[in-house]
C-alpha cells in the first residue's frame, strides 16, 4: 500500500502548540486506510495501549452536508457527538454501544489529490517524525 499523503495541521482544540499527523495508504479499489497520531495526547512514557484512541475507525463520507446530516440524526437519537472543524473538512466522532469511537469524515480528496501529494507523501512524514521527536524530547526535559 503506497503512502500518498501526509497531513500535519495544528490541533485547533488546544493551545499548547499541538499538531497531529494523518497518513494516508492507497488500497488497491483506490480508497485509503488512515493512521493517526498526536504529539501531546499520547506521550511515550505514559503510554497506554488500551485508551480510546486506539479503539477508533473512521470512514469517509460523502463531503460535509452528509457529515451535518448524520450529526442531526444522532442528535435526534439523543446520541452524544462531537463535530469538528479541522479547516479542511468537516468530522463527526461518537462512540457505539460497545465503546468504540466512531468517526465520520467528510471526503478532503485525498484520491484526488495527484502527484503533488504523492510525491511530497514521504517528505511530509519525515518532516511530522523529527517534530514529533523533538516535541517529546522537549516535553521530556520540560515535564
Amino acid at each position: 500500500m503506497p503512502l500518498v499523503a501526509t497531513l500535519v495541521l495544528e490541533d485547533p482544540r488546544r493551545t499548547d502548540g499541538s499538531m497531529y499527523c494523518h497518513t494516508f495508504f492507497e488500497i488497491a479499489d483506490g480508497s485509503v486506510l488512515a493512521f493517526f497520531e498526536h504529539t501531546s495526547l499520547f506521550h511515550p512514557k505514559h503510554f497506554i495501549a488500551r485508551s480510546g484512541f486506539h479503539r477508533k475507525v473512521a470512514l469517509e463520507v460523502e463531503g460535509d452536508a452528509t457529515v451535518r446530516q448524520f450529526k442531526r440524526k444522532l442528535d435526534a437519537a439523543g446520541v452524544t457527538n462531537t463535530l469538528i472543524d479541522h479547516g479542511v473538512s468537516l468530522s463527526l466522532r461518537f462512540d457505539d454501544p460497545n465503546g468504540l469511537t466512531l468517526e465520520l469524515m467528510a471526503d478532503i480528496g485525498i484520491s484526488r489529490c495527484g502527484r503533488s501529494s504523492r510525491a511530497s507523501a514521504h517528505a511530509d512524514l519525515q518532516h511530522w517524525l523529527e517534530l514529533r521527536q523533538n516535541w517529546w524530547r522537549n516535553t521530556l526535559a520540560t515535564g
